[in-house]
């Protein structure tokens, strides 16, 4: 439809299926719940985990962004909502607005969850060049894919006088397989540097935590994708119920993510004891442990009470 006609669209009168705005506006509220929900959860690990003790302060900064940014986008959201019910309709400036800072919004929370991913990588493979170059080309291909992606459908949409999306363009899928390619990868390369570690290694706290938060990424990524495509092929407009969830990916998943690792630490362990006991054995010396690394680039080890 043309730019022409897509403003006439706009002017011409409310939302087209006031069900489903109404749906939309339900859907903002419930993922604004769910991110405020889970940040009074974790306030007081957050507390003592992230802000008490030194730390790295690039983890500190997309722990802040991905928690406290994510819910104040979600807050907002909903007001944007609110707002278009009471204005609707609305012109299509307004709606271009809204789905750009909806992308920007989303990429920015999306690559803070890429960067602790990629940290994760630095330490399975005790900062090799070649797996990071590999690890930051996948993510950049992910970006230039949902950059790409999302220009073409905010041009190309077709919106009412709600900013509901009635038609959205067949290159909006490209979005979702960068995203499948680029976690696929990045868990891949994660288990390959964890399978030559031994038995002892494997079994530790610190190996559950990795692989369990790297299948839960995985899954959850996986099966928002796969759900968007169904969706996309048989009914485009319910597409708008899931829109305000996809920030709601990255802000949930990240902060537990550091905070998982920053636990996993915890009560007993001493830095001896990792070192030790995760060693991996190399020409008869035992060496330090890759995953006890990952330990050391989520926080500086602080001393047992």
């Amino acid at each position: 439809m043309l730019a022409g006609q897509q403003h006439e669209l706009l002017v011409s009168g409310p939302a087209a299926d006031p069900y489903m705005y109404q749906a939309t506006v339900l859907s903002a509220g419930a993922a604004m719940a769910l991110v405020f929900w889970d940040a009074v959860l974790t306030l007081g690990d957050e507390v003592d985990y992230i802000w008490s003790g030194p730390g790295r302060a690039h983890v500190k900064c997309i722990y802040l962004f991905s928690r406290w940014f994510g819910l104040l986008n979600q807050i907002g959201l909903l007001v944007w909502r609110c707002f278009l019910a009471a204005c609707a309709p609305v012109p299509l400036s307004i709606c271009e607005v809204l789905f750009v800072s909806e992308a920007v919004t989303f990429q920015s929370l999306q690559l803070c969850l890429d960067a602790i991913l990629i940290l994760r990588i630095y330490a399975v493979y005790q900062g090799q060049r070649r797996y990071i170059a590999i690890a930051i080309a996948i993510v950049f291909f992910e970006v230039l894919m949902s950059v790409m992606t999302q220009a073409i459908s905010v041009s190309r949409s077709t919106v009412d006088g709600a900013c509901i999306m009635l038609h959205t363009p067949a290159t909006t899928t490209c979005l979702g397989i960068g995203m499948m390619v680029s976690q696929s990868v990045l868990l891949s390369l994660t288990y390959r540097g964890m399978a030559p570690w031994q038995p002892a290694a494997r079994r530790s706290k610190l190996t559950t935590v990795v692989v369990r938060d790297g299948m839960l990424v995985f899954g959850v990524v996986i099966g928002i994708v796969l759900i968007s495509f169904l969706y996309f092929l048989f009914n485009q407009v319910v597409l708008n119920v899931f829109l305000p969830w996809m920030p709601v990916l990255p802000s949930l998943l990240t902060p537990r993510m550091i905070l998982n690792m920053q636990m996993a630490t915890e009560p007993t362990e001493s830095i001896m004891e990792l070192t030790t006991d995760l060693g991996t054995l190399q020409n008869n010396e035992i060496r330090p442990s890759s995953l006890h690394r990952v330990v050391v680039i989520y926080e500086q080890p602080r001393e047992p009470p």
